[in-house]
């Protein structure tokens, strides 16, 4: 027995030696693969903002809607709403500001619930993996192309901050009805800039993300009630001292129909073609016209 010691340890040298080896291969193969993932180039650049026309006195004339966005205007994290930005994080990544790209509890809690019902009914991705998929055109979901934002988020979180990630997303996330950033959900669904939100007002656009055309406010009015009960419920589960957000009723916040925009839209929709055709150089997409673009370097408000 005791002249088998000395050839056990050695197995057990040589499995410790395989699985270092295997270890150092894993993580090289990891490394090399977040290395070559590409950053879509649309986050490398400011974001354009929905041109405008003003009159000779700076009065608002029309509102010019692009192809992805109906209205988009970009702002700082500084001018949202603190509670925007809590809600956001509690609602679609709630370990945010701790992982570096990817969730490994959150992926093993939606592993299981999918396991357990047979079909997929949960997801896993962080913000910046989201952020990932709406910078890039729209293709066939599949496990390369998840595994394609995997790397990339990672890579992303190393070259960026946690605030310049939540503010590009915040900007660039769809909030129904074409209306791209928070900016632009704001002053539509409320009638107001996304500094001057209500708690109850930033809980209801933060819910609003995870199915766009399904919470439309506008089309499906119970629906989107019946999301923002839900986050409100999630919310008061991860701040149960956050008591003035209570609504005053079961209904979501009142909203604005967004009449006056939808007329500078339809006005827009007519006027566009004219400009490009009399001036090549006023074209919606021309930077003579005043747009919504800035470079912003943001600084996130306390949690």
């Amino acid at each position: 027995m005791f002249k088998s010691l000395p050839r056990i340890k050695r197995l057990l040298l040589r499995l410790l030696a395989c699985l270092a080896l295997i270890s150092m291969l894993l993580w090289a193969a990891f490394e090399l693969a977040v290395h070559q993932a590409c950053i879509p180039p649309s986050l490398l650049a400011d974001l354009p903002g929905t041109p405008v026309l003003l009159d000779c006195r700076g009065r608002l004339i029309a509102e010019l809607p692009g192809k992805e966005a109906r209205l988009q205007f970009p702002v700082s994290s500084q001018d949202m709403n603190p509670w925007l930005l809590r809600a956001t994080i509690g609602l679609e990544d709630r370990r945010f500001m701790l992982h570096q790209g990817f969730d490994l509890p959150a992926v093993a809690a939606a592993l299981w619930s999918n396991l357990r019902s047979g079909r997929v009914v949960a997801g896993a991705s962080t913000i910046t993996q989201q952020l990932i998929k709406n910078a890039r055109p729209r293709r066939t979901r599949s496990l390369g192309t998840k595994l394609d934002e995997f790397f990339t988020a990672i890579k992303l979180e190393r070259q960026w901050s946690k605030e310049q990630i939540l503010q590009r997303y915040l900007n660039l996330v769809d909030y129904g009805n074409r209306f791209l950033g928070v900016e632009a959900a704001a002053r539509q669904y409320f009638g107001k800039s996304a500094n001057l939100l209500t708690p109850q007002e930033c809980i209801f656009l933060a819910a609003l993300p995870r199915a766009p055309t399904r919470y439309n406010p506008w089309r499906h009015s119970a629906v989107a009630s019946a999301r923002y009960q839900s986050a409100l419920l999630r919310h008061g589960r991860l701040h149960p001292t956050s008591s003035r957000v209570s609504p005053p009723s079961g209904r979501h916040p009142t909203l604005s129909h967004g009449s006056a925009s939808s007329r500078r839209t339809l006005l827009a929709g007519c006027i566009a073609p004219l400009i490009s055709a009399c001036s090549p150089a006023l074209s919606p997409s021309s930077p003579s016209i005043f747009s919504a673009s800035h470079d912003m370097r943001p600084k996130m408000p306390p949690f």
